[in-house]
């Protein structure tokens, strides 16, 4: 972001001061969504790990309830 500002308003200053501001402006914009963009792509894979600890939590409970039915099942007489 900061490498960004500074480019533009290297660039840009040499018109005058406001229009380096503003380049500066648009320059630090590109980085700001750049940051933005990694940040989204941080957070969507952290989510995916913990769906899939979740998953393995969810299947380990779900061997633990069969096997225990399975032994349950058979005990239980028809009406």
């Amino acid at each position: 972001m900061l490498l960004g500002a500074l480019l533009f308003f290297s660039i840009f200053s040499h018109f005058s001061f406001f229009i380096g501001f503003l380049g500066a402006f648009i320059g630090s914009i590109f980085g700001l969504f750049a940051v933005l963009i990694v940040e989204i792509a941080y957070i969507q894979i952290q989510k995916l790990e913990e769906l899939k600890r979740q998953t393995k939590m969810l299947e380990s409970l779900l061997e633990k309830k069969s096997s225990g039915q399975n032994t349950s099942d058979d005990s239980v007489s028809d009406n």
